[in-house]
């Protein structure tokens, strides 16, 4: 009968830092041989979750212990790529296999649980940021958008730029890529973010309704002496434009609307309010009501048909 296996204190703090995975390298380094590796198997509830790596907290692997494990079986220069390192940034959903980016030169077999992706030296291939490390939010977002359509990509540019990067370190992110798919949209799009569209409806407004008809640029992100930010606006003419999103606004938040665009109406601003389905199903109809209402309160241009106008 063997005495219980005391576990290192400065080994219990790394484990503790990775989520509760260690490497047998690690447990070596701290003074364990692997007859006590065997015996702490055994007696407090360690798991062999792969070859040299082992679950010292719980019965079955997290999604957090799945990635540290990846990163530590995929040793020095592995970091979480793509949708793992989305699903670090909030950008994607946590998934499995995670994906890990590893040294060209090394070869890593992929799990069932992790895929290793070789990638070959270019600016920013050994840059990582946080832990489990992953690949900057920049460099994510380039990876997400490789195999993004249209819709998925504006949507990945919009939500970065507002709370996670901006669209000038996107842009000096693409000028240091040599290859990447989509590079023009990409490109279009970050110059658009960068002029105060902040969402995949507003890119949607601005390129079906504003620019194909020829309406007036509006003001985006205009703060109003009220304090509250409109979408976009026309102050000369004390217009508002409300884009909605793919979900309307109902109950208390649809009441809050009201009451703040008929706040507005005293003071003399007309509010002209549009949800997803009218922007990207009628955008000539959407265009035509907003270039009545900037006719009647004072515009002197004129509104453009574009190729999909009726006739």
């Amino acid at each position: 009968m063997y005495r219980r296996e005391p576990l290192p204190e400065a080994l219990k703090i790394i484990a503790s830092s990775q989520a509760g995975v260690l490497t047998r390298r690690q447990a070596r380094e701290h003074g364990l041989g692997d007859s006590q590796i065997q015996r702490l198997l055994r007696q407090q509830n360690w798991h062999r979750l792969d070859c040299g790596l082992y679950l010292t907290e719980g019965d079955r692997p997290s999604w957090s212990q799945y990635a540290w494990a990846g990163v530590l079986l995929g040793g020095e220069g592995a970091r979480l790529a793509r949708e793992s390192a989305g699903a670090m940034y909030g950008l994607c959903q946590r998934s499995l296999p995670i994906v890990v980016s590893v040294p060209h030169e090394r070869g890593v077999a992929s799990r069932r649980w992790a895929q290793f992706v070789r990638e070959r030296p270019h600016p920013g291939s050994r840059n990582f940021t946080g832990r489990p490390p992953r690949t900057p939010i920049e460099e994510t977002v380039l990876d997400l958008c490789q195999d993004a359509d249209e819709q998925s990509l504006v949507a990945l540019v919009t939500t970065a730029t507002q709370r996670l990067t901006t669209p000038f370190k996107l842009t000096r992110a693409l000028d240091q890529r040599q290859r990447i798919a989509q590079r023009r949209l990409l490109r279009d799009m970050l110059t658009e973010t960068a002029d105060g569209v902040r969402s995949p409806l507003e890119y949607r407004y601005r390129n079906g309704v504003e620019r194909p008809h020829r309406l007036p640029r509006p003001a985006r992100q205009l703060r109003l002496p009220s304090g509250r930010v409109a979408d976009c606006g026309y102050p000369a003419f004390r217009l508002l434009i409300e884009l909605d999103g793919i979900a309307w606004h109902s109950g208390a938040a649809a009441f809050r609307d009201w009451r703040r665009d008929n706040r507005h109406s005293e003071d003399g601003w007309q509010t002209l309010r549009y949800g997803w389905r009218d922007v990207v199903s009628d955008p000539c109809g959407v265009a035509g009501n907003v270039g009545s209402v900037l006719q009647v309160r004072g515009w002197t241009g004129t509104l453009h048909r574009c190729q999909h106008c009726p006739r």
